[in-house]
């Protein structure tokens, strides 16, 4: 039976922040920051005033019938603040990326802006240490595009080929590599994945290698979510996993509105709001009992239930329907497992090799980097042929944005409907 989906308030409060940051985003020239700002400070003042109101008269015998209109007029006060909020946190952006600033030297640079330029020369070393282990270049590419986030080095043609294919979600860093890479933090940290001290020091780790990689915004939703997740269970609490999803999704548009319209963070959300969806219902349609058979049989509803929230996105940006994306995942992401494995491997061992007493403790990293080399030359000539197969895509698909809309409105009744058939079934089941 699947789960009721309640509409908690963290969901209607991301859902106002995005139209806030639309009708910002798209009424610039005719609403400035000093409008949106007046608009949020009189709503909060308003909001706060129906909560002292409600509370005072709460403690009258005749406050019962206008008990519910004062409720209701506060939570509209409060999501025209975070309305207002959210438009002029993003006209306010706007505003300073059309400001060009000159800065006379370092010290000038605010300190964000200094780490990341630091992490960056990190990253530019990390990368001439793979170079120097002699990977191929589009290998390396595809090596620093999955572990560094850096897709500079992907060729056109690679990139078109996993494209056809339906397996360019492995070269954008996201909640894939991200939780691979968490995995591979609390095994080296002594596996105890209820610890409290492992989780937290796994969790730094991963916030310094999205830090390094310079945080993109798949990377920064799947570290939100893992953080607020693994500390859940780490202190034996449990919440709705949408409802941490739009404290994500709330928490990166404050900090940067923008990201609203960055095509990574849409698919980036857009997937895993869907793969909590649709898994479920989808995983439950088989009864299996082979686990290997249960395992393939997940992988395809997890690859499935991201295609249905992400495809109409993807096709009105591409104009290209992938066909067989969903059996490409049974090679690409097993692949991408071992590569971001070894990968990890060679970046934190091969410092070991600049060190006299212990470079030969270091020497099976020359076995890695083959191993390496070997694994990704196989996903790219996997990858090469696919695309190449009769019928790997359907190109120049033309859909515009109302027609996108339309598209989630009925994915999101058939979801409804799939939900209400399935509750009257198992209410049919109870009765005797």
């Amino acid at each position: 039976m699947m789960k009721a989906l309640p509409l908690t308030p963290l969901m209607t409060i991301s859902l106002t922040l995005t139209i806030g940051i639309i009708i910002a985003k798209w009424g610039y020239d005719d609403f400035n920051m000093r409008f949106w700002l007046i608009i949020s400070i009189i709503s909060c003042a308003l909001s706060s005033i129906i909560f002292f109101l409600t509370k005072f008269l709460s403690k009258k015998a005749y406050f019962s019938r206008s008990h519910q209109f004062l409720i209701y007029s506060q939570c509209v006060m409060i999501h025209l603040c975070i309305l207002s909020l959210g438009a002029f946190l993003t006209c306010k952006q706007i505003a300073d990326s059309q400001t060009s600033t000159q800065l006379k030297n370092w010290q000038e640079l605010p300190y964000l802006t200094r780490a990341k330029i630091n992490t960056e020369r990190y990253k530019s070393n990390i990368e001439s240490k793979l170079v120097s282990l002699h990977v191929k270049q589009q290998d390396y590419a595809v090596i620093a595009a999955m572990a560094l986030g850096d897709k500079s080095a992907l060729d056109s043609n690679t990139r078109n080929s996993y494209s056809i294919s339906g397996a360019s979600h492995i070269l954008a860093v996201s909640g894939l590599h991200i939780g691979i890479i968490f995995q591979l933090f609390i095994f080296l940290l002594g596996g105890r994945k209820y610890s409290v001290y492992t989780i937290i020091l796994s969790l730094i780790s991963i916030w310094t290698y999205v830090f390094l990689i310079g945080l993109p915004a798949s990377a920064v939703r799947a570290a939100i979510m893992l953080s607020a997740y693994s500390l859940s269970l780490a202190f034996h609490r449990t919440g709705l996993p949408l409802n941490t999803l739009s404290s994500a999704y709330i928490f990166m548009l404050f900090i940067s509105p923008l990201y609203l319209f960055e095509l990574s963070f849409q698919l980036s959300f857009l997937a895993v709001a869907s793969i909590l969806l649709f898994f479920t219902p989808l995983y439950t349609l088989l009864p299996i009992r082979s686990r290997f058979i249960r395992w393939a049989w997940g992988l395809l509803c997890v690859s499935l239930a991201a295609q249905i929230g992400t495809l109409p996105v993807i096709v009105y940006t591409f104009g290209r329907i992938s066909c067989y994306s969903l059996l490409t995942n049974y090679i690409a992401i097993p692949a991408a497992t071992l590569i971001l494995y070894l990968g990890a491997a060679l970046i934190l061992f091969s410092p070991l090799t600049l060190w006299a007493p212990i470079a030969p403790v270091a020497a099976p990293l020359s076995l890695t980097s083959g191993a390496l080399t070997s694994i990704t030359q196989f996903l790219n000539t996997a990858i090469k042929l696919i695309s190449m197969l009769p019928g790997a895509s359907i190109e120049n698909v033309r859909i515009s944005l109302p027609q996108v809309i339309g598209l989630y409105a009925i994915i999101l009744l058939i979801y409804a409907l799939w939900r209400r058939i399935d509750k009257q079934k198992s209410s049919e089941c109870k009765i005797p």
